[in-house]
């Protein structure tokens, strides 16, 4: 309901990661930034609400292994992927520590679930400051009750860069 969700998405619907076919379960997400760090929300439609896998509560779990959200992020220059997962319980788990100050919540309903998350850049090493060059990003959702890995653009896997899609920060 966040007026920050209402204009366009940055993608209006994740596709298979294998191959990039449609989903069966439709995910929308919207992403924007301040200066100081980036905001994305997912917006998950899910017809089998009655079977989402969603039972870890603590940080750092293998949300992988449930109904999430991901996020990965390769900053213009940085040698690595950033991972940021949630799952519809608001659980947060990342690919470096656990511990970095970003956040995120989560909202479930009878017709699906949502996320937003803040990503301070300075949890992406260096000097915290967006670069005027394309950072990559992958968007991606694991969809259990029917089984389907959507993304945003397709691939192999999720973290693969060459399989990233290209944002530059404005």
């Amino acid at each position: 309901d966040d007026a920050a969700w209402q204009g366009e998405p940055l993608i209006p619907g994740l596709r298979r990661l294998s191959g990039g076919g449609e989903a069966s379960q439709k995910t929308t997400v919207w992403a924007g930034h301040d200066g100081v760090g980036l905001y994305i929300a997912f917006d998950c439609r899910e017809s089998q609400m009655d079977k989402l896998v969603a039972k870890y509560t603590d940080r750092g779990s293998p949300l992988y292994l449930e109904d999430d959200v991901e996020v990965f992020i390769s900053p213009a220059g940085a040698s690595r992927a950033y991972q940021f997962a949630v799952n519809p319980l608001g659980t947060q788990s990342d690919n470096f520590g656990n511990s970095a100050d970003w956040k995120a919540a989560a909202q479930r309903d009878d017709t699906g679930w949502s996320v937003e998350m803040y990503i301070p850049f300075g949890a992406l090493g260096d000097d915290g400051k967006p670069r005027d060059l394309p950072w990559g990003m992958q968007f991606g959702r694991q969809e259990k009750p029917s089984g389907e890995v959507t993304s945003w653009t397709p691939g192999s896997a999720f973290i693969v860069r060459e399989s990233m899609g290209e944002v530059k920060l404005e």
